[in-house]
């Protein structure tokens, strides 16, 4: 079957080279906002441990994870969030009274049965298919059919388990079985629902779960074979009769990728659905006992290279210290490794080609042995880092690129020119080794004065190798931001084919809009698809999307121009959530601590020299609290999820 590849492209018309920047708006606190304390026990959201083996997929999908769920509005506004009990909380907003009233639905059970070779840090989800009913995943692989009931008299609003269904997990890559019918996977909910499709009503829905991949590689350095690990993510379509007497779930195709979808959206009538990812995703093929993979996955499996000596560093070493820091602009990756301070640079081994680097520290009076990665004996020395002819992420400029050694302190930089100007790294080596990009230059800042300190002075006793953390053990909300995700659209049929290809070209992803379901007088006027918003040169786009029985299956049309807020948000380093208004009148940014920034759209070709922006301050006096998820509830009306409390904004 013939695949439809096209490119994204703006419309001219609809750019404005004159924008000259946003003018402050004020915001009346007291008549637009209203804050209402969440009902007991609250929530409770764990911080990401220090020595989670979390790659940057899953920690990005952690820290940006909206909690607050889109309801099915009718008359009354509501959104749905789990508190810390698993227990289903609908929120609900009347526009008329200007009041929130908050019901305690039901309480999902908790499963105990998790795969060992599948990542477990997965939130509850959920999906609302209409006034009456709920699609809920609790987190643990246990996917659950609900159906709300309202008491009219007393107006009390519970819901009740009317289906239950176990998600089970596929085959690691080199596995004989496909689907292991006895481990319960974690799985996310993407989208889900009800398909009308004749006699009786389907819905379909999608979930993705992270898969450990397992196997083992021979290394040309090394005559032992070596098991290593890999991060990939499965996509799945599953099938549900709303029939009572009907059980369980079919499987209709499972995608398999390297990263998790930035945006996923099932089409209203069951043909299909949109995903779109940084990567390439390839379908399984589930008819028989082997799962195949692409022929980019093989090759990646086949062309694993570990030193022994780094793998003996991998399993001795400190969790809490990774080996090194490292940052990155649009033409360069710099990285810092902690040396024993007085190293010299002639013990410094170091060469670059285009697709390699090769580093080594021999120390003097040490011999070649000693010079290897595995650590000291004393918990005081840093461990000396070794690389021998490793693969690079991408490609890079040999002739441009150098190492510079502060003997002193002890610390060494490598400055690696990329070859491909504007490509972000994932990670600095081809096989992610789960060191995450230092994003605050004040981080790398902080690392230097560290070292000048603690070889200034030896009396403090602290450890020299704990001056070196993880990311993690910071805010880690800080260090994952939205910015260099090239983003790509596919057009899946439900049969499994993937018939469209949209490459996002210079476009990088920002956000999708705010769902709104069951409002007439807004679903009127919006795509059936949300749109997205992604960065083009200084500005915000918005394209959407528009599927038809021809070819090709869907178009991704540029509609609207959010200006300058390309730039504008790149400087907002503590955001925590984006979204855009479904009639392209507004786009917001929810800050992780306490601010929301507004910027508005202006249609009038002839007032675009300025924008207006509007700053909310969320939470107010209480300072004690975390923005965890946001919600469109009625037209201009968000909702904001804290910790605490539940803030409305009125917007009109």
């Amino acid at each position: 079957m013939s695949i439809f590849t096209s490119v994204i492209k703006p419309n001219r018309n609809l750019l404005n080279p004159k924008f000259e920047g946003y003018r402050l708006n004020i915001f009346d606190d007291e008549k637009h906002l209203l804050r209402v304390p969440l009902p007991e026990p609250g929530i409770n959201i764990p911080k990401v441990p220090v020595n989670a083996n979390l790659s940057y997929n899953e920690m990005h999908s952690l820290v940006h994870y909206n909690h607050l769920f889109a309801g099915f509005t009718a008359d009354i506004g509501n959104a749905l969030y789990f508190d810390s009990e698993l227990q289903i909380i609908l929120v609900e907003y009347d526009l008329i009274k200007d009041s929130i009233i908050m019901h305690p639905l039901i309480k999902l059970p908790k499963s105990t049965t998790i795969s060992g070779s599948v990542s477990s840090s997965c939130y509850p989800s959920l999906r609302a298919l209409s006034a009456t009913l709920l699609l809920a995943s609790n987190g643990l692989g246990n996917i659950y059919l609900l159906k709300i009931s309202r008491n009219v008299e007393s107006q009390v609003v519970t819901a009740e388990i009317i289906k239950n269904i176990n998600f089970y997990g596929y085959s690691e890559v080199g596995d004989d079985a496909a689907i292991k019918k006895t481990v319960i996977t974690p799985c996310v909910l993407l989208d889900g629902k009800i398909i009308d499709e004749g006699e009786s009503a389907q819905i379909y829905f999608i979930v993705y779960n992270v898969l450990v991949s397992k196997y083992s590689s021979s290394s040309s350095l090394s005559t032992s074979s070596q098991k290593t690990s890999k991060k990939l993510f499965d996509v799945t379509l599953l099938q549900m009769s709303l029939d009572a007497s009907s059980s369980g779930a079919e499987v209709k195709h499972v995608l398999r990728g390297p990263d998790i979808p930035l945006y996923c959206a099932l089409d209203m009538k069951g043909e299909g659905y949109i995903i779109g990812c940084t990567g390439e995703y390839s379908v399984l093929s589930l008819n028989n006992a082997n799962i195949s993979t692409s022929e980019k996955e093989q090759e990646i499996l086949e062309e694993k290279q570990c030193d022994e000596n780094i793998k003996k560093e991998e399993e001795t070493k400190d969790e809490s210290s990774p080996p090194y820091l490292w940052t990155q602009t649009d033409s360069d990756v710099s990285i810092n490794f902690q040396l024993p301070p007085g190293t010299p640079k002639t013990a410094v081994h170091c060469s670059f080609s285009k697709t390699h680097l090769s580093l080594t520290i021999k120390l003097p009076g040490n011999s070649s042995e000693s010079s290897s990665s595995e650590p000291s004996s004393t918990s005081k020395s840093p461990s000396i880092p070794c690389y021998a002819f490793t693969n690079l992420h991408d490609e890079i400029d040999p002739s441009a690129s150098l190492w510079t050694i502060e003997s002193k302190i002890g610390l060494l930089t490598l400055y690696l020119e990329k070859q491909n100007r504007g490509t972000r790294w994932m990670h600095v080596f081809k096989h992610d080794d789960g060191v995450l990009e230092t994003l605050d230059p004040n981080e790398i800042a902080e690392f230097r004065e560290r070292l000048e300190k603690f070889t200034s002075s030896s009396t403090d006793g602290q450890p020299f190798a704990s001056t070196l953390h993880h990311p993690i053990g910071h805010e880690i909300e800080e260090s994952i931001d939205y910015e260099g995700r090239y983003v790509k659209f596919f057009w899946i049929e439900k049969q499994g084919n993937i018939t469209a290809k949209f490459a996002g070209g210079s476009h990088e992803f920002l956000c999708p809009q705010f769902e709104c379901f069951g409002r007439k007088d807004i679903e009127s006027s919006i795509n059936r698809f949300p749109s997205v918003c992604l960065k083009y040169d200084v500005d915000g786009l918005v394209y959407e999307f528009q599927h038809s029985s021809g070819f090709p299956p869907i178009t991704v049309t540029h509609v609207s121009t959010f200006d300058a807020f390309g730039f504008v948000q790149a400087s907002k380093r503590e955001k925590r959530h984006l979204f855009h208004d479904p009639l392209n009148r507004f786009i917001m940014v929810l800050e992780r601590t306490h601010r929301a920034f507004i910027y508005w759209h202006i249609e009038d070709q002839t007032k675009r020299d300025f924008g207006k922006q509007t700053i909310v301050d969320i939470i107010g006096e209480s300072k004690d609290e975390d923005v965890l998820g946001v919600q469109m509830v009625a037209d201009s009306v968000i909702l904001v999820l804290l910790t605490k409390t539940i803030v409305v904004i009125k917007l009109s």
